[in-house]
């Protein structure tokens, strides 16, 4: 009797598959920053280069060319923009690190959907999961560009993770994680 791949337990051409096209997605984000070829968001990454500049104040949020008087103006809650600024204060200026702040965010966000697909289906649709998603152009294009796209992504991936926590297994504290 032949062995189907589908049963096996063994997913180590998924694993490979995965962490190649892992490598390759952080390879080319890294290579466009060093290279000067630009993958941002003006908008967020300069806002990030203020508060590595000056200070970081969350509460008085600021996006450059939203806000011609001075005024806040609360697009949205900068914790991309502030973490960019940290490491920009640590390190320097260097727009790359804006791209590595967003693969953090979209590598965080790949974890939670290989979990869940791993808890809903199988093991092996996970690794599908993680692979399909790593090989999507939007990735490329928008996943790790040095702006908020990829937070946002990360936290909506994981309010569904919780979410799903919360109502399969009916713990309050999945409930708080999912509000967070």
């Amino acid at each position: 009797m032949i062995e189907s791949n589908v049963s096996s337990k063994n997913n180590k051409d998924l694993i490979f598959l995965a962490a190649l096209l892992a490598a390759g997605l952080i390879f080319f984000e890294l290579w466009m920053a060093t290279t000067n070829h630009d993958n941002s968001r003006d908008q967020h990454l300069g806002a990030a280069v203020a508060y590595a500049k000056g200070h970081i104040d969350l509460l008085r949020p600021m996006l450059l060319g939203f806000n011609a008087n001075g005024a806040p103006t609360p697009l949205e809650f900068p914790i991309w923009q502030a973490l960019t600024a940290v490491l920009m204060k640590c390190f320097g200026i260097w727009y790359g690190l804006g791209n590595i702040v967003s693969l953090v965010f979209l590598f965080s966000s790949f974890w939670v959907m290989f979990d869940l697909c791993r808890r809903l289906n199988s093991r092996r649709t996970g690794w599908w999961a993680l692979i399909f998603s790593l090989a999507q152009p939007l990735n490329l294009i928008i996943g790790a560009q040095a702006g908020a796209d990829s937070t946002a992504w990360a936290f909506a991936m994981w309010f569904v993770y919780f979410s799903y926590r919360m109502m399969s297994e009916g713990r309050l504290s999945w409930w708080l994680l999912a509000v967070c």
